[in-house]
């Protein structure tokens, strides 16, 4: 093969590839509203283990217990912004949501992601705890596959630039 040739080669296969990727893209969201949360039985899918931590939450806060790191509380009415964004590990991804909390030039970050008991009951209060920008943020958070795709879903507004 000449140098054309293998050029015209890779040219092809990265445009295959790119097809490739778009048409599963849309065909796994198709996929995701036809069948929701349900599996085949009807039964939820769920990722959620305890071995990954736990997730609790109260009408004052919201409780994360990680076998690693330990045990960290944050009050809703400290959380100053909410983002979600996407883990490549290895062959799947893993959706995260990262809560940043506490006082100007003192925030810190609590990161929970799908795998953790809890997640998803989390998920489902967020909306009633906050203005998220976007109700289907999960879409876009999830495809295309192995890209982080941040996305803010809310953010606490400064008084002083308001």
């Amino acid at each position: 093969m000449d140098a054309k040739q293998i050029v015209i080669t890779a040219v092809l296969t990265v445009v295959v590839v790119f097809l490739m990727d778009r048409a599963m893209s849309v065909y796994l969201k198709w996929r995701l509203r036809a069948a929701g949360t349900k599996s085949r039985s009807g039964k939820p899918v769920s990722k959620e283990d305890p071995k990954e931590g736990r997730i609790e939450m109260s009408p004052d806060a919201v409780r994360v217990a990680h076998p690693k790191s330990g045990v960290a509380e944050v009050p809703w009415n400290a959380i100053t912004r909410l983002v979600a964004f996407k883990r490549d590990v290895f062959i799947v991804d893993l959706i995260c949501l990262q809560l940043t909390y506490g006082e100007r030039g003192q925030q810190k970050c609590l990161e929970v992601h799908e795998e953790m008991l809890g997640f998803q009951n989390l998920i489902d209060a967020l909306p009633s705890r906050f203005p998220l920008r976007d109700e289907n943020w999960w879409y876009k958070v999830a495809f295309p596959a192995f890209v982080p795709n941040a996305t803010t879903l809310w953010e606490k507004q400064d008084p002083a630039t308001a």
